[in-house]
């Protein structure tokens, strides 16, 4: 590419009329496939923006957020996004968990996790405070 195949050698109108020409020529749509994936795309950017803790521990986390986003995806919530996240779909993941018989150990690493989420989306209520209630009973004295 040489220096006059740059578009930004143009004269200063030329160059006006060739940068609006580029911005009005293709507005890009969201396809079908960015919608199914917008919860997991969200939380990429929210972990890649919020660099809380260690890099194995920002890792989990963002492995735990995407798996949370995989399962609702699989309960026909694909096009969701995080911030329309609700404490609705945090109480399907815990009975599909409970259900599935995971650990209570595990469900409440994966809540905390979620709790993570909920504050950086400024949503600090959409996960409840304590694991009793959804049922999860406190560690103990094997679990530590």
């Amino acid at each position: 590419m040489n220096k006059n195949d740059f578009p930004f050698s143009l004269p200063a109108a030329s160059l006006a009329a060739t940068l609006i020409t580029m911005v009005e020529k293709k507005t890009p749509q969201p396809s079908k496939r960015s919608r199914k994936w917008q919860l997991h795309d969200d939380i990429r950017q929210i972990c890649r923006h919020n660099r809380d803790g260690g890099d194995k521990k920002q890792r989990e986390r963002q492995r735990t957020l995407l798996l949370c986003a995989d399962q609702l995806c699989q309960h026909s919530r694909c096009g969701l996004k995080a911030i329309n996240l609700k404490p609705k779909h945090i109480e399907k993941l815990v009975g599909r968990w409970i259900s599935e018989g995971l650990r209570f150990a595990t469900i409440r690493n994966r809540l905390t996790a979620l709790r993570w989420l909920a504050r950086k989306l400024g949503k600090p209520h959409l996960v409840a405070r304590s694991n009793h209630a959804y049922g999860i009973e406190d560690r103990s004295k094997k679990d530590r």
